[in-house]
């Protein structure tokens, strides 16, 4: 549990791994369907220019807390990026 009221959106998050599907319901109901490329973990202050570049096909770049809780910057030291592509 990572949350006050139980396990957060992206709780387990990191049990994601190259090939897993990531299903996105739109608003008007269809489905895109995203395949996990890599994941890797950075500074909770990080920038990574990766994240931020133009691709040529669609991506999906899901963010959450990692590492330890830091209670003088009440943030969590680090941050798992996962990053899909449309299948």
């Amino acid at each position: 549990m990572n949350w006050w009221t139980g396990d957060a959106v992206f709780t387990h998050l990191s049990r994601l791994r190259a090939g897993d599907e990531v299903r996105v319901v739109r608003a008007d109901g269809s489905v895109a369907v995203f395949k996990v490329a890599d994941k890797h973990v950075v500074e909770a202050n990080a920038r990574p220019a990766s994240l931020f570049a133009p691709s040529s096909s669609a991506t999906l770049t899901l963010i959450t807390c990692s590492g330890v809780w830091n209670p003088l910057t009440q943030s969590d030291t680090q941050r798992l990026l996962v990053r899909a592509t449309l299948a």
